[in-house]
């Protein structure tokens, strides 16, 4: 993983959020958002990051905790301790020992084209 200064957008455990977030960056997600749609070009939900609702990147690495629906265009990996619940589609998969996978997964294995 990316060290926290290497981040384009950096939410931190403190920050609570609903509403609306997109960047074509990377972004580290530390705090809770709620009743929220995130796109991003990539995504890393830390340990003590909440998202409960829309998730749209490229790619996703979760740590944390996700509910709701999930859209990753090219690849998601679940962490040991991180846990997802409602929808999930993504083109690779990678769910390690420990990760907690609850959702109605589709995998594509057609990972988006660079333009």
């Amino acid at each position: 993983m990316k060290e926290e200064n290497e981040f384009a957008t950096l939410l931190n455990s403190d920050v609570r959020f609903t509403g609306a977030l997109h960047t074509e960056e990377s972004m580290l997600i530390k705090g809770e958002f709620t009743h929220s749609n995130i796109r991003a070009d990539s995504v890393v939900i830390s340990y003590e990051g909440k998202v409960h609702d829309n998730l749209e990147v490229n790619t996703a690495t979760v740590q944390g905790e996700v509910g709701g629906t999930i859209v990753c265009h090219d690849y998601f990996s679940l962490s040991k301790g991180g846990r997802v619940f409602g929808k999930l589609k993504t083109a690779l998969l990678t769910v390690d020992r420990g990760g907690v996978l609850n959702a109605d997964v589709q995998v594509t294995q057609k990972p988006r084209e660079n333009t």
